[in-house]
């Protein structure tokens, strides 16, 4: 019985390490990692400037939203050097080589976090 209690929280513990959803916590703000960490195109969700959230290109976030809630959304290239290494420093530098691309969302006055990404953040 307790081999096969130690079994079940290994395999917990394992799937939570294989869908790789962690928290950074060396960077000015905490960045919540909802992909595999050797991904090479990583894009950057900053929701109001409060929260940071690392995605691959087929798990879109903005999904998660209701369209009524959104003020709005600006996309930061890589092209556009500047603004996108003061971003990447500021929310996520770990995985500034990885990053394709920024969104930032601006929600409507109000509006909250979607109850499945505001999980990651109590």
């Amino acid at each position: 019985m307790k081999k096969i209690l130690l079994l079940m929280m290994f395999m917990l513990a394992c799937s939570n390490f294989i869908s790789a959803q962690s928290v950074e916590e060396n960077c000015k703000m905490r960045s919540v990692i909802l992909c595999d960490k050797s991904e090479k195109n990583i894009l950057m969700y900053i929701i109001n400037e409060k929260y940071c959230f690392l995605s691959t290109k087929e798990n879109n976030i903005v999904t998660l939203f209701n369209p009524t809630q959104i003020f709005k959304i600006t996309i930061i290239a890589p092209s556009q050097k500047k603004e996108f290494k003061e971003y990447v420093e500021k929310y996520c530098i770990n995985y500034k080589n990885q990053i394709a691309g920024i969104f930032c969302i601006k929600l409507k006055e109000g509006e909250k976090l979607p109850s499945r990404l505001a999980a990651y953040y109590k």
